[in-house]
């Protein structure tokens, strides 16, 4: 069993994603990735990650969707929500649907993990 925790990125952006996993690896994270939320919601059910960095407008299922499943699943999996939308209301609804944080910035989101993987 790997003593890494494992992180599972799901955005639609490919170029976003092995920025993040590099940068995750690089801390020690074990790192798997996702295209769209259905992906991921099989990878989650296979990998039971520890944390999930999501993006919330993703095609066939988006970030909201995807959060209300894992913590259908597994509550104690801890959600970041990274996304480039401004939308305040999708930010409302995935803090209200138990997302960790709602962040605009990867950069933010990072460091988060980063202090986080220590706990």
């Amino acid at each position: 069993m790997n003593a890494n925790p494992t992180v599972l990125i799901v955005d639609d952006e490919a170029e976003l994603r092995e920025v993040v996993a590099e940068y995750l690896e690089a801390s020690g994270f074990a790192v798997a990735q996702a295209e769209n939320g259905l992906e991921a919601l099989l990878k989650i059910k296979r990998l039971r990650p520890r944390f999930v960095v999501l993006d919330l407008t993703m095609p066939r299922l988006g970030g909201v969707g995807v959060l209300k499943r894992i913590r259908t699943f597994d509550p104690a999996i801890r959600v970041i929500v990274v996304t480039g939308t401004t939308d305040e209301e999708l930010h409302r609804q995935a803090r209200a649907q138990g997302a960790a944080m709602a962040l605009s910035s990867i950069s933010v989101a990072l460091n988060s993990l980063r202090l986080r993987k220590k706990t």
